[in-house]
């Protein structure tokens, strides 16, 4: 059973989702044509209304996931790799996101990694902060190849402030990366 304060967040995420649907068209350009999908914060895996995949396998709290799991609690392993993994909006929340990434990184050949820029945004919940600089400073650490961060522009106002509130996307590998 997920914690019961989860149907409180789900609920806040689901008022947000709007923002998603801004940001899941431009990660999905990204994405080569047939590659499977590791998906670790999927959510309600919104993210195939924007793009056809038969091998997609998505982890997160949520109930509507594939994997139902607490990425806090302990690492999961899986007995294979895919070619894209997505990361989206979650390098903010684990405690020890050197850990996360290191464990993680070697299911996917390819990462999309998104964030909302510190200093546009700040949740309680997140253990992780960072601006273009410090997450590509992260990235670098982890990959061998780290794009440029891409600006994904949002023309909807959040929900607690009213602001446009732009994401930043990094995508990366282990070897070259065709953008």
């Amino acid at each position: 059973m997920a914690n019961p304060d989860f149907y409180d967040i789900l609920q806040n995420e689901y008022l947000l989702k709007h923002r998603w649907n801004e940001r899941n068209p431009a990660v999905c350009r990204y994405i080569p044509a047939g590659s499977s999908i590791l998906d670790l914060g999927c959510g309600d895996k919104d993210i195939l209304n924007f793009i056809e995949c038969d091998d997609y396998w998505g982890v997160d709290l949520c109930p509507l996931a594939d994997q139902v799991h607490d990425f806090d609690h302990e690492l999961l392993e899986f007995g294979r790799t895919w070619d894209v993994g997505l990361l989206l909006g979650v390098i903010t929340y684990p405690k020890d996101v050197d850990k996360f990434l290191n464990h993680y990184k070697k299911f996917a050949k390819r990462w999309i990694i998104v964030i909302n820029p510190k200093e546009y945004y700040l949740k309680s919940e997140w253990n992780n902060y960072f601006n273009n600089e410090s997450l590509v400073k992260l990235l670098q650490s982890h990959f061998g190849y780290v794009s440029l961060p891409m600006n994904i522009a949002t023309t909807i106002p959040t929900l607690y402030t009213g602001d446009y509130k732009n994401f930043t996307m990094c995508i990366c590998s282990n070897s070259p990366i065709q953008i």
